[in-house]
């Protein structure tokens, strides 16, 4: 009976870190489910894991980006706004590319209609540089994002 115990618990952890390792629906659609899988810019899977499963959860984040992604992707709009204002963004003149996985991560989070709400109230140049984000790098998606696309002008040609 320990034995079952044991073997129950041990498939159900191993189900929590596969299945419910990352709170964003269709992450995996753009990051590779390998232990040493990447995504979008190169960005490692299993820094996103590492946030979601162990260092969020601990408050233990790098910076105040790294803190205002986790709780911008957990729902919080009020961070989506302080990260999509973040130093990273524009950091030598163009966006750093965590910032831009970050942002893929972000849009896959809050969809087409959250995500609409959410930029209607930013400056054109934040609403421009999350546009070219999506159009760039999430060309498979760009059919979910038809509210979103209407504000900004920036396109892929």
């Amino acid at each position: 009976m320990r034995r079952l115990r044991a073997l129950v618990a041990w498939v159900s952890l191993i189900g929590c870190v596969n299945a419910g390792d990352v709170p964003i629906p269709h992450f995996y659609d753009y990051w590779q489910r390998a232990p040493d899988g990447v995504g979008p810019m190169g960005t490692p899977t299993k820094s996103y894991r590492e946030l979601f499963v162990v260092r969020g959860p601990q408050k233990k984040f790098y910076d105040a980006t790294d803190r205002d992604f986790y709780y911008a992707a957990l729902g919080d709009t009020s961070a989506l706004h302080r990260f999509l204002h973040s130093s990273k963004q524009f950091d030598a003149g163009a966006p750093a590319e965590e910032w831009v996985a970050d942002m893929v991560a972000l849009a896959l989070a809050y969809g087409d209609d959250r995500l609409h709400d959410a930029l209607q109230g930013e400056p054109k140049n934040v609403r421009e540089q999350v546009g070219s984000v999506i159009e760039q790098q999430m060309q498979q998606s760009l059919h979910l994002f038809p509210r979103t696309q209407t504000l900004y002008k920036f396109r892929k040609t």
